[in-house]
């Protein structure tokens, strides 16, 4: 016998925690941005992004992780007609106590030989964490 289940909010036992995920693991903030237009195009737990200059980008966090502890990652990539491979990091000469805290995650794309820093319409960012 299949059953179904219909919930728009899945709560712990106090009514107002998020529920403890036990035998998975999931991301609790990501945003996959364009630095051609500023828009966001798709995004969770993301209350905006801010285009701090080329291939610098700060995406805030709606709800914080519980510390800066979480494990962040990057993808960002042009057409592949510019033929060139980006990465993402945190900003070079930016302490890491203003790039990536409870509250946000800063980074910042560039050539895979670091030469430059490049504005990408594929910009995506992940935070794996505890939620606060």
């Amino acid at each position: 016998m299949a059953s179904e289940m219909y919930v728009d909010t899945i709560a712990a036992s106090d009514g107002t925690s998020p529920a403890t995920l036990t035998k998975q693991s999931a991301a609790k903030a990501w945003v996959n941005f364009d630095q051609s237009d500023n828009g966001v195009d798709g995004s969770l737990n993301i209350s905006s992004v801010s285009d701090n200059g080329v291939g610098d980008i700060t995406a805030n966090f709606s709800s914080s992780l519980s510390n800066d502890a979480y494990a962040p990652s990057g993808f960002a990539g042009f057409a592949a007609s510019y033929g060139q491979t980006v990465w993402v990091s945190g900003p070079a000469n930016v302490a890491i106590g203003s790039w990536k805290t409870s509250g946000l995650l800063r980074s910042h794309a560039s050539y895979a030989n670091a030469t430059k820093n490049s504005d990408v319409e594929d910009y995506n960012l992940t935070a794996h964490g505890d939620l606060a």
